[in-house]
């Protein structure tokens, strides 16, 4: 009986070091003693004067209702306010789920975006928002709720074409990408994947 419950201990052991359930999305719970570490919330880089004062827009705070800690992005004009999280590679074959709490109001836009290398960078396992550039953006969740809700988006979507989905071959990374043109509140951002064998048949 010993012997079986190692055994069991060792297979889910496995399977969460296999990655099946493992959270791809690095500090989604916004608990690190660098709440926003991670995430690209400064966008200066790009020299768009709309997002020039992005970073003062969004804030990491304490909340309650046993959340050690949210992250508010407030929007202060017509082009909104913005977080990114940190690029996730992205392989051919699986499916992205991204899950997340959201509370706030105003028109807010949630969405996967696809990057490759920017022309002249040499690859490496830890790229920079700045080092990488948009090629493809999912389906995008589209919300104006006031209170707590769980939303969740995909990538490639339920109903991606075979030509939409080779499209997708140019992409490495993928982020969680959120905007808003309100005053809202993130928490406990997770992304996993599965293998999809109706994806593998198209490529």
């Amino acid at each position: 009986m010993l012997r079986s419950l190692s055994l069991l201990v060792l297979i889910l052991g496995g399977t969460t070091a296999a990655g099946w359930a493992e959270n791809l999305c690095f500090n989604g719970s916004f608990n690190n003693s660098n709440p926003l570490e991670g995430w690209t919330c400064d966008y200066q880089f790009v020299g768009n004067k709309n997002y020039m004062d992005n970073h003062k827009k969004v804030t990491a705070r304490p909340s309650g209702g046993g959340r050690s800690t949210v992250v508010q992005v407030k929007s202060t004009s017509d082009a909104g306010a913005k977080i990114e999280s940190k690029p996730i590679p992205f392989e051919l074959g699986y499916r992205y789920t991204c899950r997340l709490k959201l509370k706030g109001g105003g028109n807010t836009r949630i969405y996967f975006a696809g990057y490759k290398w920017k022309p002249g960078i040499r690859p490496h396992e830890e790229p920079t928002i700045g080092e990488l550039r948009t090629i493809y953006k999912s389906k995008a969740l589209q919300t104006s709720k006031k209170g707590w809700q769980n939303v969740e988006i995909e990538i490639p979507g339920v109903k991606v074409t075979p030509l939409a989905y080779k499209h997708m071959k140019y992409v490495r990374f993928i982020t969680v990408y959120i905007w808003t043109l309100g005053d809202i509140l993130v928490d406990d951002v997770e992304v996993t994947r599965v293998t999809d064998r109706k994806l593998s048949q198209m490529e």
